[in-house]
This record gives C-alpha cells, structure tokens and sequence, in this order.
C-alpha cells in the first residue's frame, strides 16, 4: 500500500509510522518572539542570582500587546505589536511622530 498523506507527515502503512514533516515541525514548535513593531525590542537575557551567588539564565520579557491604533492621516485602524512603553509614548506623542521617529512607514504596514 502507497504512504499516505496526513496532516504534518506522511503516513506508512507497512510500518505503522508516520515521517514528520521537519520543517512544519519546527515552525509550530517555535513560540512567537514577542517584539514591538516599531521599536524593535524584545526579550532580554539575564541571570537569576541564588543567595549563594549562582547564576542561572533566564528572560526578561518585554510588555507586548497587541492593539489597533487609529492614524488619523491615513484615515483607518492599523494592528500592531507594541510594548506598553511605546503606548505611552504614542499617548504624549501621536502615532504618526512616533513611528517616523523610528524609520516605520504605517502605509505599508
């Protein structure tokens, strides 16, 4: 009997297995990196200190969230990661100005 196609492989009947696709396989085991869209930042690499002074890694991550921001120039809702300092910023600063501040053209996004 042929192999057959499953979802994320394909399946073999004479052995009973199923060869998984790698590259499937890697894209919906790795977690999304949380990064702001138009600052860039994302998760750091720091230590978690014993009281014996071991250090161990870990990550700090960033505030992500995920909003819809009105631009007022293009005249619609644009969905965009942003970190809740950027939200602040865009708060005292307006979208527009702060997203030019940082190289990021809201048309194309």
């Amino acid at each position: 009997m042929a192999p057959r196609a499953v979802h994320g492989g394909v399946a073999n009947y004479e052995t009973g297995r199923v060869q998984l696709d790698r590259e499937l396989l890697v894209r919906t085991l790795r977690r999304p990196m949380a990064k702001s869209d138009i600052t860039g930042k994302r998760r750091l690499k720091a230590h978690n200190v014993s009281h014996s002074n071991i250090k161990t890694n870990r990550w700090q991550h960033v505030n992500v969230q995920r909003r819809r921001i009105w631009v007022p120039e293009l005249k619609r809702f644009v969905s965009l990661n942003v970190t809740t300092r950027d939200i602040r910023s865009i708060d005292k600063l307006g979208i527009t100005v702060y997203a030019r501040r940082y190289g990021i053209d809201l048309k194309r996004i």
